[in-house]
């Protein structure tokens, strides 16, 4: 090879390096882009619930059930994004593997990495959400707090596997770009030991996430119970069978959209009715015993202010916690009640709603107050400025 033709191939060379410097640093550029764009998304949907939460806009009800719904749009999002990804990862292994580099271009490279990082944050964001939606219903007296176990259960099983596949991705390149080098025999089996070390650690990562979706399959089933929407109870079903948890998700959100649909149309989920007599069985002869009831509260010295402050009597059979409290017919609602737990007997109140009221004055309203046992009380209660 003549000295011309050294010169013009490492012009070339330099030339195909800094042509691909270029692409690293128009790529890098593209793909932090959307992740600060998934983020904002994160974060503009998160204080959006914040302010109807304060404003009151929506009711307890209404604005859970949309988390969950929007978390699991979420996570049908994520797994288009993964599935993508992957698709597009082992193609570019396979290029690797062939030494065929330049067949797939470095941006192309990075945009795949960039939606495996973008599906796995989403993927984690929605199971937060989820996780809190069923938190804050259970908070409010629905029988669902089996969905937020299973969520933060999934949750801990996809980290997991996270880092199950940078262990294995991290090994597979190791192997791919030493391949023209000579390893040594220790070498060559400690890689291999690490690659079957994140195959046990991704079967660990299966069964957690596994059982996980079968205890979410059964919150979403139960959240379809409490709201009577059917769609929801099959696609909870659906999403505790693991390889069908796609078309569960796909339901779930259909289904959640009917009962957000019915909460803003005026339906309110009733709670159970739990007789608490510990009374043997009656037999003829004998008259029925006298079963205590919680009834209707008096509305003497019980009062709103226009503060957003109400101070009530409730009398109680049994100690019982009080989970939240809402005032019938408006959109005031809040989990701020101190004593939060009744004693037997008369209990003095105070419910702050944390804003203030624009009631009518002398009008007595209806103080719905849910307690833990998935039972509730309603105190009557007369507006004050």
């Amino acid at each position: 090879m003549t000295e011309g033709q050294i010169l013009n191939t490492n012009f070339l060379i330099t030339r195909k390096t800094s042509y691909n410097k270029k692409l690293m640093i128009k790529s890098l550029i593209i793909l932090k882009y959307y992740l600060s764009l998934l983020t904002s998304k994160y974060l503009y949907i998160g204080n959006s619930f914040k302010i109807m939460s304060k404003m009151g806009v929506e009711s307890p009800d209404i604005m859970e059930v949309s988390r969950i719904r929007v978390a699991m749009i979420l996570f049908i999002v994520s797994s288009i994004l993964t599935v993508v990804s992957l698709f597009g990862s082992f193609s570019y292994i396979f290029s690797l593997a062939s030494s065929s580099v330049l067949n797939v271009p470095l941006i192309i490279s990075v945009i795949i990495s960039g939606l495996a990082v973008g599906g796995s944050i989403i993927y984690i964001i929605s199971l937060i959400m989820m996780r809190r939606g069923f938190k804050r219903l259970r908070e409010y007296g629905r029988d669902v707090g089996i969905g937020s176990a299973g969520s933060l259960v999934v949750l801990i099983g996809s980290i997991i596997s996270i880092v199950s596949y940078i262990l294995a991705i991290v090994i597979f390149v190791i192997f791919l770009t030493s391949a023209s080098y000579s390893l040594n025999i220790s070498t060559y089996y400690t890689l291999l030991s690490g690659l079957g070390a994140s195959y046990i650690i991704y079967l660990i990562s299966l069964l957690i996430v596994v059982i996980g979706q079968i205890l979410l399959g059964i919150g979403f089933y139960k959240l379809g119970s409490v709201y009577n929407d059917s769609t929801t109870e099959i696609g909870g079903i659906l999403i505790a069978i693991y390889i069908l948890s796609f078309i569960g998700a796909i339901l779930a959100v259909i289904g959640t959209g009917n009962i957000l649909s019915k909460l803003r149309a005026g339906f309110v989920p009733q709670p159970k009715s739990y007789s608490y007599s510990q009374y043997p069985t009656q037999y003829p002869g004998y008259p029925p015993p006298n079963v205590p009831q919680v009834p209707m509260q008096p509305a003497v010295q019980n009062a709103i202010k226009s503060n957003g402050v109400a101070i009530v009597s409730v009398f109680t059979n049994y100690q019982v916690a009080a989970v939240s409290a809402q005032i019938l017919g408006t959109n005031f609602s809040t989990t701020s009640i101190s004593p939060n737990v009744l004693n037997p007997g008369t209990n003095v109140l105070t419910i702050n709603f944390n804003t203030p009221l624009n009631l009518t004055v002398g009008i007595t309203y209806v103080i719905r107050i849910s307690l833990s046992n998935n039972t509730f009380i309603d105190v009557n209660a007369v507006y004050q400025v």
